[in-house]
């Protein structure tokens, strides 16, 4: 693939891990191209799109989402995010050396709350135990949220373009079923940080636009997913 001006990203045409990403792309203002594989419809929800060049790319570790700027090549989501940052706005990484052990940490924390969430939406479907597992994790957050008026480690950083997604994810699944809950209703510290997130520049029009991916937030093969 010949080098382009504009930094291609690409990654499956759903949410997923891809979406913080965008987010973090929309917000530094970096023009890109994104190139979208088609994730396949039941059943056989096929990833051929993917699969047939994966190994044709030249990427040392090929997977997706992947970014290629100016000929240089980058796979895995957190890989991204930080050479996004470092490139465009270190101080998103955490301006002090606490602020950074911070941002570390809760990436690592919200990437367990994917993990975990996996299970329900890909192998069990059980919602009720998903919701579960959300509120267990999010009651966390909103604990350590509290008393701060900003973000995760007091500036914003590229933790919180992860959190925000997570924080839509659940909002969305626990807004599911007989009881029809709202996470950002029962923790407004967490609505607050929501609103917060949602009307910096970028995100907001990223949002209101038709570029916004609204669904999926999982691969369309999940039997949880926002259909």
């Amino acid at each position: 693939m010949q080098a382009s001006p504009k930094l291609i990203f690409g990654y499956w045409d759903i949410r997923g891990l891809g979406q913080s990403i965008r987010y973090l792309l929309e917000y530094l203002n970096v023009p890109y191209e994104e190139i979208q594989y088609i994730y396949g419809g039941a059943p056989d929800f096929s990833k051929a799109a993917w699969f047939s060049v994966k190994h044709t790319l030249g990427f040392d570790l090929p997977n997706i989402p992947y970014i290629i700027d100016d000929g240089f090549q980058l796979t895995e989501s957190h890989a991204i995010y930080r050479y996004l940052a470092n490139k465009y706005q270190p101080e998103l990484l955490g301006k002090t050396i606490q602020d950074k052990a911070a941002v570390d940490m809760f990436m690592s924390f919200v990437q367990d709350i994917r993990d975990g969430s996996s299970v329900y939406c890909y192998d069990t479907g059980d919602l009720d135990g998903l919701q579960k597992f959300g509120w267990e994790k999010f009651a966390q957050v909103a604990k350590f949220l509290t008393g701060k008026e900003g973000f995760i480690a007091g500036g914003l950083s590229i933790a919180d373009f992860i959190l925000f997604e997570h924080i839509e994810m659940f909002q969305y699944f626990l807004s599911q079923g007989d009881k029809g809950e709202s996470l950002i209703a029962l923790y407004p510290v967490l609505g607050d940080y929501h609103k917060r997130f949602a009307n910096l520049e970028g995100i907001k029009e990223y949002l209101e636009s038709d570029r916004c991916i609204k669904k999926y937030f999982c691969g369309k093969r999940a039997i949880l997913n926002n259909n």
